[in-house]
């Protein structure tokens, strides 16, 4: 699918380009059970690929266990693979019920609780900039562009357009009490951050809402930025991708200073399995066949020989699901190796099927993901 076609799908079906799945009772008239797809264009493989986010589930409660949501399914995933997605994520309400539909686990964060002493030993290597209603022209600029490098970086981002950037020119602090520093050296955008002040019980904390880095300079600069509020607050609250080593820049760790928990954010489903394993960069020759099993969406029940290298990318033949195959596995295990929270390493842990001496390796192994985007 051209970028062209997918760009037309984000505003032809709705005019705020989504599609609408639901079931109704016979009279045609009582909807009993719904759902929302929004076409999006995530990271992956550091190219744009298509992804379908799914939200907006609901059952009337009289109707909840009668299928309705299954039958939606049935009808959408077929739909969105005709359309040209590669992937579809959404963020559950409970695991078990998603996996029904071949989502699995796929993309987590880490969640940062940090004293601010623990801050105060680092030096800023960067300047930092309060946006306001008077330089929101200015610096619109430098966050559009950390956006663009920091959602190029990690499989599963969204990539944002302007339409998602209108709060910079709604920014102000001194009466929303939401306060957004940039992070940049001169033109060059490195990175920014957006907080509230929060409480929890006596205890107030600086609340992140969205923390956006590029690279060493801009983490150590905003978490020094953190820390000149030591005398107001305790700690700050913050979410960064979990492949980030945030530890290596604070000065104490132990004694209740630092508390990270993982999150698990979105669920992930590969559409058009094909498509993706096409997409995959290898990291050494690669030469092996590939089952997969995927009750709901036919094409991608076959047999896929994979071959390729670092130089060629990767060539995907598809045979019968008959064929002699290395690997066998269903589509959930497939979309958590895809977007590549686990790597060849974890296969003996998983629910596949290998032959003896199959190298997968060279194909599945693990690299930062991350989302924040809500839907």
């Amino acid at each position: 699918m051209t970028k062209e076609v997918w760009e037309n799908l984000r505003t032809s079906p709705k005019e705020d380009g989504c599609l609408r799945w639901a079931t109704f009772l016979d009279d045609n008239t009582t909807m009993t059970s719904k759902f929302v797809l929004t076409p999006f264009t995530i990271t992956y493989e550091g190219q744009a690929v298509p992804m379908v986010g799914v939200g907006g589930v609901a059952t009337l409660p009289p109707y909840r266990g009668q299928g309705g949501i299954r039958a939606c399914f049935e009808k959408a995933l077929p739909d969105m693979a005709q359309r040209g997605a590669l992937f579809s994520m959404l963020y559950p309400f409970s695991n078990r019920f998603y996996r029904k539909f071949g989502y699995e686990l796929g993309l987590q964060m880490h969640e940062w609780n940090v004293h601010l002493d623990s801050l105060t030993h680092l030096r800023p290597e960067a300047e930092v900039t309060l946006l306001e209603k008077a330089n929101a022209g200015t610096l619109a600029p430098l966050i559009q562009g950390a956006d663009r490098a920091f959602e190029a970086r990690y499989n599963g981002m969204v990539r944002t357009g302007e339409k998602d950037r209108a709060w910079i020119h709604k920014a102000n602090p001194f009466t929303d009490g939401a306060y957004t520093y940039v992070c940049h050296r001169g033109d060059t955008p490195l990175g920014y951050v957006r907080f509230r002040p929060g409480k929890e019980g006596d205890t107030r904390f600086l609340d992140v809402g969205q923390m956006v880095v590029t690279d060493r300079s801009s983490l150590q600069t905003l978490l020094h930025l953190f820390s000149v509020f030591a005398a107001d607050y305790t700690f700050a609250r913050f979410r960064l991708p979990v492949s980030l080593p945030v530890t290596a820049l604070l000065a104490e760790c132990s004694l209740g200073k630092v508390e990270v928990k993982v999150r698990e954010t979105a669920m992930v489903r590969v559409i058009r399995a094909r498509d993706v394993l096409q997409a995959m960069q290898p990291q050494k020759e690669v030469h092996f066949a590939l089952r997969l099993h995927d009750d709901l969406i036919a094409e991608n029940n076959a047999v896929f020989r994979i071959t390729g290298d670092p130089a060629q990318g990767t060539h995907v033949d598809v045979l019968p699901c008959e064929a002699d195959a290395d690997a066998d596995m269903d589509i959930r295990v497939f979309s958590q190796l895809a977007i590549r929270r686990f790597g060849a390493e974890d296969l003996p842990y998983l629910p596949v099927t290998l032959s003896t001496g199959a190298d997968l390796s060279g194909l599945f192994y693990q690299s930062p993901g991350y989302i924040t985007y809500p839907f």
